[in-house]
């Protein structure tokens, strides 16, 4: 249950519109397609129904009290973008720029209080419904707050992207080899080609080696993924979901600024090859 105030609840139900069982402008086709879109949920399952209606504002209300405060933080922030986006206008319902800046403040602290950092770093590799499941497996354990269970689904994804990035850059590698030797490959590519900017970057980078070396024992002896006696801790489990996270977000960094140049590149070349002279 998302810890929403009874204030909060009434200034959200004021910018979105909902004494009338509605919520913005949405139909309830368009309603469906957003909470597909943007968060996954299928809003109009019977899990979002209540005892006085299944209109769109009271679907919202039982989203509120039944989900938790990161995905329904996460859902009030997408909302307020969207109502700016269409140019909802607030007007004629006497709302002002304070009142809507408190709503996102709101969305804000509910999307950060989730122990978990960086959630949204774990995303589809490729655009394939195994990957879709595995990344929306591995946040429904982050959000259900049980990050235990999703260690075992969070190696798969790590293993799979670093392997994704070893083919997108030539790196040769060997399905048997360990994801701590296939990553100490790719941080080699990294410093080749000196997309690495400082020292010490690379001695985190390099260290994170051996903890990828720790993470495979962790998913053979200490996660779902085999009848092991024991599991990590839930604190334990925070503290490696937040570095393997951080790392990955910090990778995805580097893939960014490495597909822009040469996107820049390609530019370049085309520009050359199209002179007349």
């Amino acid at each position: 249950m998302a810890e929403l105030t009874k204030v909060e609840k009434i200034k959200l139900e004021r910018i979105f519109d909902m004494g009338g069982g509605y919520v913005l402008d949405f139909s309830n086709r368009t309603f469906e397609d957003f909470f597909l879109d943007t968060l996954s949920v299928e809003i109009y399952n019977e899990k979002y129904e209540n005892e006085y209606s299944g209109s769109k504002a009271n679907r919202m209300r039982e989203f509120w009290r039944k989900e938790s405060n990161y995905i329904v933080g996460k859902c009030i922030i997408e909302l307020l973008d969207y109502s700016k986006a269409i140019g909802y206008s607030y007007d004629s319902k006497n709302i002002n720029e304070d009142t809507f800046e408190q709503c996102y403040k709101t969305g804000y602290r509910l999307r950060d209080e989730v122990g978990v950092a960086e959630i949204d770093a774990i995303k589809p590799i490729e655009d394939t419904r195994d990957y879709k499941l595995l990344s929306e497996s591995i946040k429904n354990h982050i959000i259900k707050d049980q990050p235990e269970a999703g260690l075992d689904r969070l190696h798969t994804y790590l293993v799979g992207y670093i392997r994704s990035l070893c083919v997108k850059h030539k790196i040769q590698y060997e399905k048997k080899e360990t994801l701590n030797a296939i990553f100490g490959k790719y941080i080699k590519s990294l410093k080749k080609d000196n997309l690495i900017e400082s020292e010490m970057t690379l001695k985190i980078l390099k260290f994170s080696i051996s903890i990828l070396d720790s993470f495979n024992y962790i998913r053979n002896n200490k996660s779902l993924a085999h009848d092991n006696d024991s599991m990590v801790s839930y604190s334990e489990s925070i503290l490696i979901f937040n570095n393997i996270n951080s790392l990955i977000k910090f990778i995805q960094e580097i893939e960014e600024k490495i597909d822009l140049k040469n996107k820049k590149t390609q530019e370049a070349s085309i520009w050359d090859d199209n002179l007349p002279f």
